[in-house]
């Protein structure tokens, strides 16, 4: 695959052999980025001790088909004490630099690595320790933020290459390729982007790309039984060049991973897996920052002695407040056989497992808000909120972890054929009774499947198993217990989507977190394709009912051609409702008709018994010359699974041009009078139309006069083709054009000529063609002619604000000579006028050369010159004693010469200063505008906290730039 071409001019880094992408948690504050020096490729000493070695596999790991579904969930496994691999009492020695930082035209090779950088929930006061339960307020500043402008779930991208170096790029860019493959980029300028606001590298844009190899499978390590730790974990504890390390214990992390966390993941893939800690490596102070997450794994790697390999996983803890850490950040590999590199700042169950869940290939689960309606289209009225799916593990982290949803188990291949059902649009309706997905016997979802491929699943949430918490206090959002509904949204980073079925208004979005279906009450899916009832529920099942709808039929019977008219018929009928009249869509070319099948059809009738007759439909159209496509649709009326195609024909229309003729064009006073005849021949007896242009002006004719001497000439088309049309216009020269219009393609036409016609007396002819501004200066141009004197130059006078400035219309316009025979070109005026800044009218007249008192109005318009906003900084605003003080510096572009005024706000009450003090380094910023732009500001206040606000203020008064605020304590 290849993607653009530009010159390349070096060439980083070798072939790579991985693939990555990595995940997110719930919404939070933006870190800023900190700065951060580069980490060297590998550990610069080897371990004390030796890594440990890889888990053995068993005998046989054949991957499963299937996972079996547990009678029960399994008792965990001990995991074997992890190694700790002792941290050097030395600093490493110095390795070689990294290669050099790519510059826009490099060329890249390595693996495309891609992550989504997850923030903490709003509510972090658990997460501080570094091992807190997560969102525990379930609800709060967190959904809230799925709504706004907060952190999404924005997919970044790296090129890392074989060395350990990476470039992060535009995700967009690279939107073709696979992750995990190994490209060659040539990269370009950095794009500014919101992970970079968050601390990440800048993103580099891509030129061109290359798709080198494709990524490479892994290969099963699981079996069918459960085996002790055939998923290890090595522990890396690293404290980042900008961060201190916090309370956490390599021995909380430890215990997290071996207890909840792998008791979560043995129970939801029915005993495929069992994670478990094999080697650790406690706190130490790395040079790497959460900037660059590559490089941080990198560092841990070398560390711990950890390389990739199917199934083996590498956990690094970093400090909860480590600036420029996302939450947790996973990287998104191939399946359930998959290893990868996670990192976390808090040992929550909910992130860890969650990071692993990237790990073994599953996205994330969000849910789709529509106002006042279940799904639509994104946009105005609907949108995803990324991570809402309160139930599900790789939605929000909180301090519950329910039930892998149904639809990422059957990503993960571990929900048994067993336990679901599957609907497609032939299925007979039935009801279906859904056990709790907590449990582990029965139907334990419901897979709906329409005709286009859309996928939807059903589940039953209530208070068994892992979804116990349901029916406690511990339910602190408050979901409700019933059948939820989410619809695959694959190759997506939001890849499952929970849908509301009781859709709230939009401003009632990030308070609504009730989902399941309101039993008894109907929902429609897909336009119809299924409708699903929840008839019953209890502690031990629902009952939903799934009723497929059905796509109307019917025929495109005949379709026949006609010189330029098409016509064709046939019948539709909606099964779902065999008695209606269904509306038809006939589209010719894209454009849209719209009909009604309401004609007698006996013959449907006969072979639809009970639907009538009234199936019929007919439609005829005029076609201009050329290929054209003509399609029918039938349209479903009955919510079903959407329209059906009746039928598409495709033609070929070949069409003749008007045949005319302009007799006279004739002057009488100051009317100009024009006479003709038109006649198309596609359309011999239709009385054509003809436009008359005067000076570029249109009037429509219709040519139906009476000419005999054309139905002679025409045998057929009769006589009903004459034209006359007549306009008054002012004194001077004057250009008519005639144009007989094609009767069945109205965008053709047969010219029939163009005269110039001369009323005397006449006041200027002319045209302003240009207004412009370019910094201070107005320019306006065009030309001028005055017809009584055609070789003369014109005088024009132009006003700005009501100022006049006098120009000559004698500049070279040989198109302005082409246009008007024996004017001459020299017609062209151009005038420039400095104004300042802001807003002006300017009005343009041509001045008759007989009669200076007359003129020719060119119009008035309205332009505004460049208005800058101030430039300027609050330097530092201090606290001593009780006085508050505030220094900075102020200029104005737009006259960058003149000090400044700044006004100054001490807790509301406030001030104005003039930007007149000498600030040399403001001068030597700004060539030419002086030294003159410092400014001081002193005040007296009481003991306590103040809030201190500085405005630089525009010469319009009405505009300012912000210089901050800041908050300032004052002793007594």
């Amino acid at each position: 695959m290849h993607v653009d071409n530009r010159p390349r001019r070096r060439l980083i880094g070798l072939v790579a052999t991985a693939v990555v992408l990595t995940g997110v948690l719930a919404t939070g504050p933006v870190a800023a980025r900190a700065e951060q020096t580069p980490a060297p490729t590998t550990a610069s000493a080897e371990p004390t001790t030796p890594a440990p070695t890889e888990a053995p596999a068993p005998t046989e790991a054949p991957a499963p088909t299937e996972a079996p579904a547990p009678t029960e969930a399994p008792a965990p496994t001990e995991a074997p004490a992890p190694a700790v691999i002792p941290t050097p009492s030395t600093a490493p020695a110095t390795e070689d630099a990294p290669e050099a930082p790519a510059e826009a035209g490099d060329t890249v090779v390595g693996e495309l690595v891609q992550a989504y950088a997850d923030p903490a929930p709003a509510d972090e006061d658990g997460h501080e320790d570094g091992h807190g339960d997560g969102h525990e307020d379930g609800h709060g500043d967190g959904h809230e933020d799925g709504h706004d402008d907060g952190h999404d779930d924005t997919l970044l991208s790296w090129v890392e290459t074989a060395a350990g170096d990476t470039v992060r790029v535009v995700t967009e860019d690279v939107a073709e390729l696979p992750a995990g493959a190994t490209v060659e980029v040539t990269v370009g300028e950095t794009v500014p982007d919101q992970a970079a606001a968050e601390g990440q590298e800048p993103a580099r844009e891509v030129l061109a790309a290359d798709v080198l190899a494709g990524p490479a499978p892994d290969e099963p390590t699981t079996a069918q039984t459960v085996a002790p730790v055939n998923h290890p974990v090595t522990v890396v504890m690293l404290q980042p060049a900008n961060a201190a390390r916090d309370s956490t214990t390599l021995a909380q992390v430890v215990s997290a991973v071996n207890g909840p966390v792998g008791d979560f993941w043995e129970q939801q893939s029915g005993g495929a897996v069992r994670v478990g800690v094999t080697a650790a490596v406690d706190w130490f102070q790395g040079t790497s920052t959460c900037a660059n997450p590559t490089a941080l794994w990198t560092e841990a790697a070398a560390r711990a002695g950890w390389t990739y390999a199917a199934g083996r996983h590498l956990l690094v803890y970093v400090p909860s407040g480590a600036t420029g850490c996302s939450y947790g950040l996973g990287e998104v590999r191939q399946d359930m056989n998959s290893g990868g590199r996670i990192y976390v700042r808090a040992t929550a169950t909910s992130v860890i497992a969650h990071e692993l869940g990237h790990n073994f290939g599953l996205n994330h689960s969000s849910e789709l808000q529509c106002d006042r309606a279940v799904e639509g289209p994104l946009g105005s009225a609907c949108q995803i909120s990324a991570y809402q799916d309160y139930y599900d593990l790789m939605g929000v982290s909180w301090s519950q972890v329910g039930t892998l949803s149904a639809l990422q188990q059957a990503q993960l291949g571990v929900l048994p054929a067993a336990q679901r059902v599957e609907v497609t649009p032939d299925t007979l309706a039935a009801d279906h009774l859904l056990s709790p997905l907590g449990g582990s016997s029965g139907t334990r979802a419901v897979k709906l499947t329409t005709a286009g491929g859309v996928v939807y699943w059903l589940e039953y949430r209530t208070a068994v198993g892992r979804d116990s918490w349901l029916g406690t206090s511990g339910n602190v959002v408050g979901l409700d217990q019933g059948v939820v509904l989410r619809r695959a949204n694959p190759g997506q980073p939001d890849s499952s989507l929970l849908l509301d079925p009781t859709p709230s208004a939009r401003a009632s979005w990030g308070g609504d977190v009730r989902t399941v279906i309101t039993p008894g009450s109907p929902l429609v899916l897909a336009d119809g394709a299924f409708t699903v009832t929840v008839t019953s529920q209890s502690a031990g099942g629902a009952v939903v009912r799934v009723v497929p709808g059905r796509a109307p039929v019917g025929s495109l019977d005949t379709a026949v051609l006609s010189g330029v008219t098409y016509s064709m018929s046939g019948w539709a009928l909606d099964p779902d409702a065999p008695s209606v009249s269904v509306p038809v869509h006939v589209y010719v070319d894209g454009r849209g008709v719209a009909l009604t099948a309401d004609l007698a059809r006996d013959d449907v009738a006969v072979a639809r018994p009970g639907a009538g007759a009234l199936h019929g439909w007919s439609f005829s159209t005029v076609l201009p010359e050329g290929g054209h496509t003509i399609c029918a649709f039938a349209i479903d009326v009955a919510h079903g699974p959407g329209n059906s195609t009746l039928g598409c024909r495709v033609v070929t229309v070949a069409t003749r041009l008007p045949r005319a003729s302009l007799d006279a064009v004739s002057v009488s006073g100051s009317d100009i009078t024009v006479q003709g005849w038109a006649m198309d021949p596609d359309l011999p007896t239709t009385s054509g139309r003809v436009h008359v242009y005067v000076d570029g002006r249109a009037t429509v004719v219709v040519a139906a006069g009476d000419r005999p001497d054309v139905a002679a000439a025409f045998p057929g088309a009769g006589a009903a083709h004459g034209f006359s049309s007549s306009a008054t216009v002012a004194p001077g020269v004057h250009s008519v054009c005639v144009y007989a219009i094609d009767a069945d393609t109205p965008t053709r036409n047969t010219p029939l000529g163009c005269r110039s016609v001369a009323v005397h007396f006449a006041l200027p002819v002319a045209n302003w063609e240009v207004l412009s501004a370019s910094g201070p200066a107005l320019t306006v141009r065009g030309w001028a002619v005055d017809p009584d004197d055609l070789t003369a130059p014109v005088a024009v006078h132009v006003y700005v604000d009501g100022r006049g400035t006098a120009a000559t219309a004698d500049g070279d316009r040989p198109d302005v000579a082409a246009v008007l025979p024996g004017a001459g070109p020299a017609h062209g005026f151009s005038a420039t006028v400095q104004v300042s800044p802001g807003p002006h009218v300017v009005c343009t007249y041509a001045i008759d050369r007989d009669l200076g008192s007359r003129n020719a109005p060119l119009g008035c318009r309205s332009i505004s010159t460049q208005v800058a906003l101030p430039l300027g900084s609050a330097d530092q605003v201090t606290a001593r004693g009780t006085t508050v003080s505030v220094t900075g510096w102020a200029l104005d572009p737009d006259t960058p010469t003149t000090p400044s005024t700044v006004h100054l706000y001490v807790d509301g009450v406030g001030a104005a200063v003039t930007s007149e003090l000498s600030r040399p380094d403001v001068a030597a910023a700004f060539p030419g505008v002086g030294d003159a732009h410092g400014f001081a500001f002193s005040t007296q206040v009481g003991a306590g906290t103040h809030t201190v606000c500085s405005y630089a203020i525009d010469d319009l008064p009405a505009r300012n730039t912000p210089l901050g605020c800041r908050t300032v304590t004052t002793g007594p």
